[in-house]
Formats: structure tokens, C-alpha cells, sequence
């Protein structure tokens, strides 16, 4: 709560510039924007590409004191797409939350996503 409340908040960016971009943002199939974005242990990479297993993508997270990221793209076919990512604690709630149309004990959570749009 605190870091929510505070003037300033730390974040890390990282670019790359003359890539062809994270394609497939705009598809729901396995694409490469959808295996770093949305997938767990999910890679699509052969041949002599470095890892192979999904893992690294989930580091930057540790990152983030939020454990919050913010994804940007723009593709070769001029595209661009934006998507937010949490990856937080799951929790049991201790009460039932008519409200929320949650019950005693279940289990909330971990992962939250935002689609921030689409550019063409």
C-alpha cells in the first residue's frame, strides 16, 4: 500500500528499435506476442534461438515491486499493441463476499491482464 501512495514509482523500460515486432498481437492462436504476453511456459522458438522452455519471460516481474508490466509493440505491419500483465499473490478469502460472488476459502487469482489497445 505504501508504494501505491508514494510520489514517485520505479519502472524499468526496455526497447529494442529495427526488429520486426511481436507479431500477432490481433490473434487469439498461439503467436509470438501471445506466448510473451499471455502464456506460461510457452515458447515457439527453434533452430539456435536461446532458451526454449517459457521461464525467462517471467523475470522481469521480480522486477517490479508491483509485479507489474506493461507491454508495447509495434509489428512490421504496423501495428501497434499495448497490453498490461500482473502477476500477484493468490489469496483465500477468510469470509464469504456476497459482493463479490466469492465464498469462504476460495482461492483468488494470481494473474490479471488488461488489453490497452490496438493501433493499425
Amino acid at each position: 500500500m505504501k508504494l501505491c501512495q508514494a510520489d514517485s514509482i520505479r519502472v524499468l523500460r526496455i526497447s529494442d528499435y529495427n526488429t520486426t515486432g511481436l507479431t500477432g498481437s490481433m490473434e487469439m492462436k498461439p503467436s509470438p506476442w501471445n506466448d510473451l504476453v499471455k502464456s506460461s511456459g510457452v515458447s515457439n522458438k527453434s533452430g539456435e534461438s536461446g532458451g526454449s522452455f517459457g521461464i525467462g519471460k517471467s523475470a522481469p516481474f521480480a522486477c517490479s515491486d508491483l509485479r507489474t508490466l506493461f507491454y508495447h509493440t509495434l509489428d512490421k505491419d504496423g501495428i501497434r499493441s499495448y497490453q498490461g500483465a500482473a502477476n500477484l499473490a493468490s489469496f483465500q478469502y477468510p469470509d464469504e463476499r456476497k459482493w463479490l460472488k466469492k465464498n469462504k476459502g476460495e482461492i483468488t487469482k494470481g494473474k490479471g491482464y488488461g488489453i490497452l489497445g490496438f493501433i493499425q
